[in-house]
């Protein structure tokens, strides 16, 4: 386990050779937080502060309220996953996200019928549910190599 965290913190600090000296560069901090500084965030966090949290009336003179998609939304998402992941795997050595849909304990589409969706659709709709939840909980892995220091040739990025 030793071995494990040492390794670990070889990927953090961009060390080729282990030395009682390496430090995690700032570089690795100043990349989290540009992740955490993603246009798509910022705009979802505006959208829920000004028109959600605290709804606020909107005049004339006050700035406008970015438009804000799906799309940013999944990408706040997105870059919120893999910053997290990140951080928990190779800063706390803790879990990772092992799935970020959250798994329910019945069929979520089994009820789903007329008006909503006919029932020779149900299958297609249950395919796209499990294409979607895959590929949300595909942000969880490999998300630590943007924030991990380049080294030269060797794999320790890996």
């Amino acid at each position: 386990m030793s071995e494990m965290l040492h390794k670990a913190f070889d990927k953090l600090s961009g060390a080729k050779k282990r030395k009682r000296s390496d430090k995690i560069p700032s570089t690795v901090l100043t990349a989290v937080r540009e992740g955490l500084s993603h246009p798509a965030i910022e705009k979802v966090r505006t959208l829920a502060d000004r028109q959600i949290a605290h709804a606020e009336r909107i005049s004339e003179s006050s700035s406008q309220i970015p438009l804000t998609t799906y799309n940013d939304i999944d990408q706040a998402l997105q870059q919120i996953v893999g910053t997290a992941n990140f951080l928990s795997t190779s800063f706390f050595y803790d879990a990772a996200f092992g799935s970020v849909v959250p798994t329910p304990q019945f069929d979520v589409l089994e009820a789903l019928d007329q008006p909503w969706a006919t029932t020779e659709n149900i299958p297609t709709l249950r395919k796209y549910w499990d294409e979607l939840s895959n590929s949300i909980d595909a942000w969880a892995y490999g998300a630590s190599k943007e924030f991990l220091p380049k080294v030269g040739n060797d794999d320790l990025a890996k």
